[in-house]
């Protein structure tokens, strides 16, 4: 029997492989009453990062956003330009 400790948590499994992990389910099928929709931050399918860029390359990018469109989407743009790179 493994020596209890203080918090009484079971260390004996430490060094074995982790089970396997289900798939993730991305949508979000809820029903939710008037108000805002379910934004990227509440939505798992979502994961916010932090990059550095240079301000005159934020401030360009968002300039040709907003020739395009009226509510430019920077997360948007930045992730079709990884997807072209990417190829698919």
């Amino acid at each position: 029997m493994p020596k209890s400790n203080k918090s009484s948590v079971d260390f004996s499994d430490i060094g074995q492989s982790p089970p396997k992990a289900q798939p993730r389910k991305f949508e979000r099928n809820e029903q939710r009453g008037p108000g805002r929709p379910i934004g990227k931050r509440s939505n798992p399918a979502f994961r916010q990062y932090t990059v550095l860029l240079r301000v005159e390359t934020h401030t360009r990018a968002l300039e040709k956003l907003r020739k395009v469109t009226a509510k430019p989407d920077f997360g948007e743009y930045v992730e079709s330009l990884i997807l072209k790179d990417l190829g698919k």
